[in-house]
């Protein structure tokens, strides 16, 4: 069996047997997409390709260039303290507004530029893929980078279905979604729907990242700054998700995925919900835990499981760095 066969087995929980390869899985059919997941996932396919326009321009070629390295610039740039995440959104605000306004944005038969839905895929995209890096070393970056997701979006609300899409493309299991493979699909189009980077990346490389894309999308959502104008994706958000996975069939990845968005926003949705957040939990370790499927990673479950019983004990804890403090020891 190759590699990206057993990355599919370990992903839908079918035995090493019964992992697709040139055959479609006899599974049960893949349940729809919530109307509103669809109808984001339709405005970002719709901003990609204005962007792949824009991209294959020759004539924009040193442009792209130069605002690559602006995008770049800022984003490496964000500190993990509030100063700093407030100047760098500014700058990438004040990088999108431009995009409005300049005379080179090249116009497409939509109500978005080229160069406009060039823009807010390179900046969310940069963003989101740097938190997924940085969240695996340093947790407490998914809350600077998310809070610069939230504030970006409070000044151009338009984009917060790329921000959504995003994630939904990256990590499906930000919606979440467990996607099952469509008849004649090839093995390397699935696992890319899946998420992987590459058709033979290992399992183990696989749950790092997402594990990196859930932290960090918790954190957004449960963002929330000082005099901040209401956070436009907020915990309510977080609260559906979290009742989609405890309400789906136990799989492999539901402790990964509970453990990693509880451990980021366990607190704020406990503050939020209160005994129904801890009735949340008393459902997870009742009815969830023991129907996981026998390969469940030990790891994650054990995780999991010492977080819900230490939250019924004492309450959910802050998870560090969900404050941004007034200052880092980054040079910002």
């Amino acid at each position: 069996m190759d590699a990206s066969t057993r990355a599919t087995s370990a992903i839908d929980g079918t035995a090493a047997s019964d992992a697709p390869t040139t055959q479609v899985s006899r599974a049960s059919p893949e349940t729809a997409l919530p109307a509103d997941v669809q109808q984001v996932l339709d405005h970002y396919t719709q901003i990609c390709n204005l962007a792949d326009k824009f991209q294959q321009d020759p004539a924009s070629q040193s442009l792209r260039f130069q605002l690559r390295k602006r995008i770049n610039l800022a984003v490496n740039q964000i500190g993990l303290s509030l100063p700093s995440v407030l100047h760098k959104s500014s700058v990438l605000a004040a990088l999108l507004h431009e995009s409005l306004t300049t005379e080179t944005a090249v116009e497409s038969s939509e109500s978005v530029s080229l160069l406009d839905a060039w823009l807010q895929l390179q900046v969310v995209r940069r963003i989101v893929r740097e938190g997924a890096e940085q969240v695996v070393v340093s947790l407490p970056s998914s809350f600077a980078l998310g809070a610069v997701l939230v504030l970006l979006t409070q000044q151009h609300p338009r984009l917060k279905p790329v921000v959504l899409g995003t994630f939904y493309q990256l990590c499906p299991y930000t919606i979440p979604h467990w996607y099952r493979r469509r008849p004649g699909e090839s093995l390397e189009a699935y696992l890319v729907r899946l998420g992987y980077s590459k058709p033979n990346e290992s399992f183990e490389s696989y749950c790092e990242r997402m594990g990196g894309y859930l932290s960090l999308f918790a954190a957004m959502l449960q963002t929330a700054l000082p005099n901040m104008h209401p956070n436009p994706y907020g915990t309510g958000m977080l609260w559906t998700w979290s009742a989609r996975v405890v309400n789906a069939k136990p799989r492999r990845m539901t402790c990964l995925l509970l453990g990693n968005v509880f451990e980021v926003a366990g607190y704020a949705l406990s503050q939020q919900y209160g005994n129904q957040f801890r009735k949340l939990l008393r459902l997870v370790e009742a009815e969830v835990l023991p129907r996981l499927p026998k390969d469940a990673p030990p790891g994650p479950t054990a995780r999991l499981k010492h977080w819900i019983e230490e939250a019924l004990r004492s309450g959910p804890q802050p998870c560090p760095g969900h404050i941004l403090p007034m200052r880092d020891s980054q040079n910002t």
